[in-house]
């Protein structure tokens, strides 16, 4: 599985930046989760955006029945300035790996 990452600035707003895994919720929905510190975002451009991350609204994380988003939903929403890379699995530390690495699917 491909875990697409973004870097929001202030994650949940604990006042750290932390990566945030791209997954498609059970709502059909896009949104970033930090798993760290288990809050999530739609706010995707915003939590990533230098001048406007204290805009971001977050929610508590609960991965029952999340995917990960396919690169073509992220296209879609505009979202490929933000990912840093991706992640073959969702932990806590371990290299982001850049996109142009990406695996054929």
């Amino acid at each position: 599985m491909i875990y697409y990452v973004a870097m929001a600035y202030n994650a949940g707003n604990f006042g750290q930046s932390d990566y945030i895994y791209l997954m498609k919720m059970k709502n059909g929905k896009i949104a970033g989760c930090s798993a760290e510190f288990e809050v999530c975002t739609y706010d995707i451009d915003i939590a990533c955006s230098s001048d406007r991350y204290s805009e971001a609204r977050w929610f508590g994380w609960g991965d029952d029945g999340n995917e990960a988003a396919e690169i073509e939903e992220l296209t879609n929403l505009g979202l490929l300035d933000v990912i840093e890379g991706y992640k073959l699995d969702i932990s806590l530390g371990g290299d982001v790996i850049a996109l142009h690495n990406r695996p054929a699917t």
